[in-house]
C-alpha cells in the first residue's frame, strides 16, 4: 500500500493530497494508509516561501518572462513547476494499479525543517542547471516578508 495520500490539517481532520489521491481513496475504500509525520515540520511560512517565492516569483516569472514555455507550449505555473519538482526529487513509490502507471510522492508538508531545506537546495540546483536560473534572496529583491519566511527556514 503506498504511503501518503491523507495530510493532517490543523483541526485534526485528515484530508486527500489532490483529486488523483480522493480517486485512489474512493476506489480503494477499506484500505489503509501509512503516514510518515516528521516531529519537526516545515511551518506555512516556509510553504508560501516555496510556493510564493521560489516556485512563482523566481521560476515561474523568469521562465515567462524568458519567453520558455512548458513542453505543451503553456505558460508556466506554481501547479506546472510543483509537478516538475515532484516527478524529480519527491517520488517514493511507484506501482501498477488496474492496469494504470501510479507514483506516490513525499509531501513537502510531512517534511521536517533539514527535509524542507534541502528539497528547497535540489530544486534550486536543478532550475540552474537546465534553465540557468538563480533563485535568487527575497533580501536582494527588496522583499522583507519572503526573507523572513527564508529565514524560518535558515534556522
Amino acid at each position: 500500500m503506498p504511503e501518503l495520500f491523507l495530510y493532517a490539517r490543523h483541526d485534526g481532520l485528515w484530508e486527500p493530497r489532490s483529486e488523483k489521491a480522493l480517486e485512489f481513496t474512493k476506489k480503494n475504500a477499506g484500505g489503509a494508509a501509512v503516514l510518515n509525520v516528521s516531529d519537526d515540520l516545515r511551518t506555512s511560512l516556509q510553504n508560501r516561501y516555496l510556493n510564493g517565492w521560489v516556485y512563482t516569483k523566481q521560476i515561474c516569472k523568469k521562465l515567462n518572462d524568458a519567453g520558455i514555455t512548458t513542453p505543451i507550449g503553456s505558460m508556466w505555473t506554481r501547479n506546472t513547476i510543483h509537478a516538475v519538482m515532484q516527478d524529480q526529487f519527491l517520488v517514493q513509490e511507484e506501482f501498477l494499479l488496474n492496469g494504470r502507471h501510479h507514483k506516490v510522492f513525499e509531501s513537502t508538508a510531512s517534511m521536517g525543517r533539514k527535509r524542507f531545506a534541502e528539497y528547497c537546495g535540489q530544486v534550486s540546483e536543478l532550475v540552474y542547471s537546465i534553465w540557468e536560473i538563480m533563485i535568487e534572496d527575497p533580501r536582494a529583491e527588496q522583499d522583507d516578508i519572503y526573507y523572513e519566511m527564508l529565514s524560518q527556514i535558515r534556522k
